[in-house]
């Protein structure tokens, strides 16, 4: 059979000749050959199977570049599986904050035992601690949020939930609690009710290594840490054994090129 032509190769894979020239454009499936005057665009037989792979792929929501990287790795199969873990943990942290979120617009208890809510996805950051008694309805609820949009991080904080910046091994505080008095249990000035609240506003450029957290960690364990998912089991662990007395909830990224 010879070549096809991208129409007649799109139907065979199941795909738009839109798909197939962005992956052409991306590298991830050139054509066999290309016209010289007019560019249009044919594909050999031997490549509907790696063109179905593709579009199978892209059915699981899997990015293009993580698809490129898959497809070139020595092991596609372990690049596929450590994708969908990725989704499975992400779905399972939207689940914990949707729930959270429902209790305090419902002001009804939901399945959850744990008032305390983090979030961590690919732009957005969070960890929310209720305080009150025992997730009351009447109780407010502290916030710490970081959200990525290209270089450019904003940081939302309401309460004394609190966020850090690990760079070239220094650790700093980005937020500043709003509680009055320093005795416990102390009175907080600003936290999220019924009722509007202002909330502090920062932005911050980030740099390839940065290691950002919201809440509180100390500083050798953080940078002890090979990855964030070390760190958060790290600090989680650490609190247990300082016999921490509320419920913890703890969410560590590392800023990448």
């Amino acid at each position: 059979m010879g070549l096809l032509t991208i129409g007649a190769f799109a139907r065979a894979a199941g795909l738009s000749p839109k798909a197939l020239r962005l992956y052409d454009d991306l590298g991830l499936l050139r054509p066999a050959s290309v016209d010289p005057i007019s560019g249009y665009r044919r594909y050999s037989p031997d490549q509907l199977e790696r063109a179905r792979l593709i579009g199978l792929l892209r059915r699981t929501g899997m990015p293009l570049a993580r698809i490129s990287l898959a497809l070139s790795s020595p092991d596609p199969a372990a690049e596929v599986l450590a994708y969908w873990r990725s989704v499975e943990a992400d779905v399972a942290a939207r689940g914990r904050l949707v729930a959270f979120l429902v209790e305090q617009l419902s002001g009804k208890d939901t399945v959850t035992t744990n008032p305390d809510a983090a979030y961590a996805g690919p732009h957005l950051l969070a960890v929310a601690d209720e305080f009150g008694q025992g997730g009351h309805r009447a109780s407010v609820t502290t916030l710490a949020a970081l959200l990525c949009s290209g270089p450019r991080l904003g940081v939302v904080h309401v309460g004394d939930s609190r966020a850090y910046l690990l760079r070239a091994g220094e650790l700093h505080q980005l937020t500043q609690d709003h509680v009055q008095g320093t005795a416990i249990p102390a009175t907080l000035e600003k936290a999220l009710h019924r009722q509007p609240a202002e909330p502090d506003l920062l932005l911050r450029d980030g740099r390839d290594g940065d290691r950002y957290l919201p809440p509180d960690v100390l500083h050798a364990e953080l940078r002890a840490a090979a990855t964030p998912v070390d760190a958060v089991g790290t600090l989680v662990d650490l609190a247990n054994r300082r016999g921490g007395p509320d419920n913890i909830a703890c969410v560590v990224a590392d800023v990448a090129a």
